[in-house]
């Protein structure tokens, strides 16, 4: 269980428009946004899910292409991938929001993308283990002889394009392994 007291937020933000107080919790950010009368954030899309709760003042918020009106005690979450952003009327708002930490965000998507690569490199390295095996079935089955070509030369670039894809696989294994570390990191230290 985790208990906050509010003056443990650090201000990150204050400019015309607004203060933003943060605090990172491993996993997740907690924020608390003065935003002053008659202003509007910025606006942005975040990949994962954020929910918005209202405390003090009268707005609205746009998300997407729809928009609500809010006001103290509305909770509002927004969907992965959708734009919003938030307006105050004549008086101030105060929100706050839970987001996923950014590092650790940023970490996963790493994480995600040398899974990918991981997976083609697989793909990729089966393939050449396939070619391999078929030339050298040729080969022995001509007794050695050159009736495929230069046999032994194909089957010699046939190995080495294997064993170059499984050099290509295990870098990306590593990669993945480096990757999955350093996310776990992170989530242990409280990013």
């Amino acid at each position: 269980m985790i208990k906050l007291k509010y003056n443990q937020l650090k201000l990150r933000k204050k400019d015309e428009r607004y203060e933003i107080y943060d605090l990172p919790m491993g996993d997740f950010t907690f924020s608390v946004t003065h935003l002053y009368p008659e202003k509007a954030t910025t606006g942005h899309t975040q990949e994962d899910k954020e929910v918005y709760y209202f405390i003090d003042g009268y707005g609205h918020i746009q998300v997407g292409e729809d928009e609500v009106n809010v006001e103290p005690g509305d909770i509002v979450v927004i969907p992965e991938g959708a734009f919003h952003r938030v307006f105050s009327t004549m008086y101030h708002l105060v929100f706050a929001c839970a987001f996923p930490s950014e590092e650790l965000m940023k970490a996963r998507k790493i994480y995600d993308k040398v899974l990918t690569d991981l997976y083609f490199a697989g793909g990729d390295m089966g393939k050449a283990e396939n070619d391999y095996s078929e030339v050298f079935v040729k080969y022995r089955e001509s007794s050695g002889r050159e009736v495929y070509g230069t046999s032994e030369g194909i089957c010699k670039e046939a190995w080495e394009a294997r064993e170059q894809a499984r050099e290509v696989w295990q870098e990306a294994q590593r990669k993945r392994n480096e990757a999955w570390e350093n996310y776990i990191k992170l989530k242990e230290e409280g990013i």
